[in-house]
């Protein structure tokens, strides 16, 4: 038996692959193994193989993780008790350390043969004798009508005879002449856009006063001066009566300025000049400082240093989709352009605007063929490799050049070609996998990358607190990290990511000599040379730096450091955050972050790029007995210390702010004071309740937007603390008191609401677009996140498919609320929805728009039945009796308007001033005769004798008559009054139709705040048998319900007053 056994034994005894010993089972073997430890550990040579690398794979039908060197540990615990004594771990280590010495004799080697190419010695004295100064063209206007765009069209097509492609050799004198015939057709025939005054003129001008003005600008017309002046001193008068900006805040010129007509004129001007008092601050540097700073900044550092692609970072495969060298078709290119933004500023240089490619179709056939030509010489002509660049204030001094973030304004045909080059670029590399979007997910389309990362990091820092396990986060900063970018960086990434050579050197040729000039208000400097850096505003610059990052990314994706990383699924832990240059590290020990810091940093040391330890941050979370907290991790980067953050406090990433409870304080706070600043700035100006409803909407919400999109806020908090500050001024606005209910306000235009919503709402609605991204994300972990944080009780804007069902279900609420909760204040509402017909009621709200402020918001209380009548001021405790002071009924508000017997001369009135002028209307008519029962027309009673006597009647040619009845009554009574005067005057029609061969009855029935019935189609239907357009229609429906709502306004005003006959109005 014995025997027996040990032969089976031997039988199933296993092989080492690494040692070559032979064992029962391989065991603790298999992650001891010193043949494997030393394998694993890198070589000293260039060109070492990476072994075979396996993830912490969970095991299945078990609870069980593999390490990285194979063994299987029970759990996520087990799996971080095993990592403290793993040799291969360990072996790491040393890795590092034979990376960073190699890392370094390269760096002393590049160091010592090569230097920095910029001297700052004698800066004005090159200044001085340098001429290559910019000239700057003028802007020119464009066309407005299509005709005149056609024109233009045929103009270039008769210029720029395209009979055949264009020759490499005539590319340069086929761009001069491209940018010569636009820019002069423009400026010939529309003219110039004002140019920038001088600087004498401004400071000349610049304190003179409204009337100075005015007597300046009349002496220098007296005296024939400079035309240029003149029109500057005329132009800074208006911007002093017009422009808000120039406006004191005496009492006196607030009642001189229309606030109101600003804002419908110019809607986004008002914003910027009078709310918005963010204003953009410019340069207070001398020309001497800028050139002196962007010289050093864009010189060329190391010019004839290789980057070649280091042995840590593993090689890509070989493409399995082809690049498509193919040039840019005409469909290519339009279709670039016609994404192009239309606002984009064109390039000083040239000032060919995108919109003259957009509106010219030969332009774009002629654009197509430059490009396709310089694509085949592969070389960028000097043309384009121009540009200039404007500052845009960051923060801090404005003395300070480094306080400002230059852009820089290309010319638009440059654009257009790098577009078309960034889009072949991005579809190669797509398509073979070469990007990696887990990590890097800056700039990338069809992908949420804010979202999904600041998802994810909420949902890290969640399960840490809630089942009590380590996690470390760290926030890495590269300073000026696209301005850091070397060109020979640039060369060796596109060939680690096997673009073709032809591509190489197109793009090698746009960063060769490469020259801007920057400008501001005060000067503009001579062009200097980019020697290193991608330029913000060129369109292959973010392409090109995610590139650069992601031979980083290819390193640390790799499973031995991706191991480190939180586990919060047991098949993808979570290590590396990259969105463009803003980098998080999250690991669950201080030493695995620490690991994963020395890589970046070997990273940084390889590619020029400099990590600022003082704008880095590191955050913490760890088990202490029974529960978490919050600690202070203590790590190094470049042997500096990583500032952390203090207990209780927080840290921003991706514009959202993060915090041991994700308590949310930061951005709660933030919006209740940009939502008290703003509502009060809006209630202080002398604007129309409408335009103060407007800039509530469209931009004190999309202020918002942004807090609501990242934040997780419960709607308990958004309505207690953000409806009620705007319930508060909306009913300040538009007097309705506190018994009124808005619900009416909330409704759409088309159902006699003021189509506005409160913050809670677009809350839902941005928190919609939020889970929608995550929902339809590309990639699997983030969908996991969706079904994982789905099931949270929390989460309550899953339902939703789309920001209109939200909005809909809200105003389906309000819509329920009024007809089945309110039935006083909602009685307006369901009646005017039965019988209303409800293609008018657009055309309503826009008379309703067009009233004065106190009729204005007359009709909103009207609406919601809060108007102060004695049967409201009895509810309201104000009176005792309720009683009207003519009648002794109780004075509601159908009795005021419609119901009172006293009042019947007023209602009368009413009536005969909307017959008026529908009378007025139908007077013009030809081969027509009119008769009105109104004094100074013919009466009715000559056609139907004494019997009847119908408002209205219009005959044509003695072939057809039209009767026309007008009631003017409560809106409960629409349906009741058109059924009263159908039955009244059938007998009436059947006599007519005997001496005519058609009768048609109008029923015209409207209510006293302007409302059509149902009925009034047949308006509608006379108004277009005669001749009359849709647009002349319009506005007689229009003036008819204003007439309504002001007469009825009117009678309201004098209840309780005794009536004087007034005029009929006429408006």
């Amino acid at each position: 038996m014995i025997r027996s056994s040990l032969v089976a034994m031997l039988a199933i005894c296993a092989d080492c692959s690494f040692c070559g010993k032979d064992f029962v089972t391989l065991g603790r073997h298999s992650w001891r193994c010193k043949e494997k430890i030393n394998q694993d550990r890198p070589a000293n040579t260039v060109n070492q193989n990476m072994p075979v690398m396996h993830s912490p794979v969970r095991i299945s039908n078990t609870n069980d993780v593999k390490c990285y060197c194979g063994k299987s540990c029970k759990g996520t615990r087990g799996l971080k008790m095993h990592q403290r004594s793993c040799r291969v771990i360990h072996g790491l280590n040393d890795e590092f350390l034979t990376d960073l010495e190699q890392q370094s004799t390269e760096n002393s080697t590049t160091n010592t043969s090569t230097h920095s190419t910029f001297e700052e010695n004698d800066v004005m004295e090159n200044i001085a004798s340098d001429q290559n100064f910019p000239v700057l063209k003028k802007g020119v206007k464009l066309p407005k009508s299509d005709a005149e765009w056609s024109t233009a069209d045929s103009y270039f097509k008769f210029e720029l005879r395209l009979n055949a492609p264009i020759r490499i050799e005539d590319l340069s004198s086929s761009i001069t002449l491209m940018n010569d015939i636009v820019y002069n057709y423009f400026a010939d025939n529309f003219g110039y856009v004002e140019k920038m005054p001088d600087k004498e003129l401004v400071n000349k001008y610049k304190d003179q006063t409204v009337k100075a003005l005015k007597k300046c600008l009349k002496q220098l017309k007296l005296s024939n001066a400079d035309p240029h002046e003149i029109k500057y001193v005329a132009r800074t008068l208006r911007d002093k009566l017009r422009n808000a900006c120039q406006i004191n805040t005496t009492q006196n010129q607030n009642k001189t300025f229309n606030h109101d007509n600003y804002i419908s004129r110019n809607f986004w001007g008002y914003v910027k000049n009078l709310l918005n008092k963010n204003t953009c601050l410019l340069a207070c540097f001398p020309m001497s400082e800028c050139v002196n700073y962007f010289k050093k900044t864009l010189c060329s550092i190391n010019p004839n240093k290789l980057f070649c692609i280091p042995s840590w970072i593993p090689k890509l495969s070989d493409p399995i989709v082809n690049f498509d060298l193919q040039p840019p078709t005409y469909r290519q290119v339009t279709n670039i352009i016609r994404r192009m933004k239309a606002s984009g500023s064109p390039c000083p240089l040239d000032q060919l605007s995108i919109i003259c490619f957009k509106r010219c179709p030969f332009l774009r056939t002629y654009l197509t063929e430059v490009i396709r030509s310089v694509w085949s010489s592969k070389s960028v002509p000097a043309e384009w490799k121009k540009a200039c660049s404007i500052l845009i204030h960051k923060k801090g001094n404005t003395s300070n050049p480094s306080n400002f973030r230059p852009i820089t304004l290309e010319t638009i045909p440059l654009k257009v070609f790098t577009s078309c080059l960034r889009n072949a670029m991005f579809s190669f590399l797509t398509a073979n996998n070469f990007i990696e979007h887990q990590i890097q997910k800056g700039f990338t389309p069809n992908l949420s990358g804010t979202l999904e990362h600041t998802a994810q990091m909420t949902n890290i820092i969640n399960q840490a607190r809630i089942k009590q396990r380590s996690v470390v986060i760290t926030l890495l900063d590269l300073k000026n990290a696209f301005g850091e970018v070397h060109h020979n960086l640039i060369q060796s990434v596109l060939d680690y990511h096997h673009i073709p050579k032809d591509v190489s050197e197109i793009i090698k040729s746009l960063y060769t000599d490469f020259n801007t000039a920057f400008i501001t208000s005060e000067f503009s400097t001579p062009f200097i040379t980019v020697g290193r850096a991608v330029l913000q505003g060129d369109c292959l610059s973010l392409l090109i730096f995610n590139m650069c990052i992601n031979t980083f990314i290819q390193h640390i994706k790799t499973d031995k450091y991706r191991q480190f990383g939180f586990i919060t699924n047991l098949l993808n832990p979570v290590h590396w955050f990259q969105f463009a240059d803003d980098a998080a590290v999250i690991s669950g020990q201080d030493s695995e972050n620490q690991h994963l810091l020395n890589r970046f940093s070997i990273w940084c040391q390889w590619s020029n790029m400099i990590v600022r330890v003082d704008k880095c941050s590191t955050f913490g979370i760890r088990k202490s007995l029974t529960k978490s907290i919050q600690y202070l991790p203590k790590l190094l980067i470049n042997n500096e210390l990583i500032p952390a953050t203090k207990t209780g406090e927080s840290f921003r990433y991706l514009g959202k702010y993060f915090d041991f409870s994700m308590s949310e304080k930061e951005h709660k706070q933030e919006l209740i004071t940009l939502m008290d600043d703003i509502m009060s700035e809006i209630d202080l100006k002398p604007l129309h309740p409408k335009n103060k409803l407007l800039l509530y909407s469209r931009y004190l919400l999309s202020k918002l937007s942004w807090h609501f999109t990242v934040t997780t806020l419960s709607r308990t908090w958004g309505t207690e603390n953000m409806d009620s500050v705007v319930n508060k001024y909306v009913r300040k606005w538009l007097e309705i008191p506190i018994s009124g209910t808005l619900s009416n306000v909330y409704l759409t235009s088309n159902k006699f609401g003021l189509n506005i919503y409160p913050p809670s709402i677009k809350f839902a609605q941005c928190q919609t677009v939020a889970r929608n991204a995550l929902k339809t994300s590309p990639n699997h972990s983030i969908k996991d996140l969706w079904k994982t944080t789905s099931e949270s009780k929390n989460i309550q804007y899953d339902v939703y498919t789309s920001t209109k069902e939200v909005l809909k279900t809200f105003t389906s609420g309000q819509e329920d609320k009024l007809q089945n909760h309110l039935i006083l204040q909602g009685s307006f509402f369901s009646n005017v929805i039965k019988f209303s017909l409800s293609k008018l009621n657009g055309i309503w709200s826009k008379s309703q728009s067009n009233l004065p402020k106190n009729i204005y918001n007359f009709t909103i209380r009207y609406i919601n039945n809060s108007l102060p009548t004695r049967k409201n001021l009895t509810k309201w405790g104000i009176l005792s009796n309720s009683d009207c002071s003519f009648c002794l009924n109780p004075e509601t508000l159908l009795h005021v308007v419609a119901g009172c017997q006293t009042y019947l001369p007023r209602f009368t009135w009413r009536h005969d001033s909307v017959l008026n002028f529908i009378a007025q209307t139908l007077q013009p008519v030809n081969n027509s005769n009119l008769f009105v029962d109104l004094p100074g027309y013919k009466s009715p009673s000559i056609v139907t004798g004494d019997t009847f006597r119908p408002d209205l009647l219009l005959s044509i040619n003695s072939d057809c008559l039209y009767i026309l009845e007008l009631s003017v009554g409560y809106e409960s009574n629409l349906q009741t009054n058109v059924d009263r005067k159908r039955r009244r005057y059938e007998d009436l029609i059947t006599q007519q139709k005997k001496p005519f061969k058609s009768v048609k009855f109008v029923n015209l029935s409207i209510s006293s705040l302007g409302v059509f019935s149902k009925e009034c189609h047949s308006f509608l239907d006379m108004l277009n048998d005669l001749g009359l357009d849709k647009r002349h229609q319009y506005f007689t429906i229009r003036k008819i319900m204003s007439i309504a709502i002001r007469t009825t306004y009117y009678i309201f005003c004098c209840r309780d007053k005794d009536w004087l006959n007034p005029e009929l109005l006429n408006i």
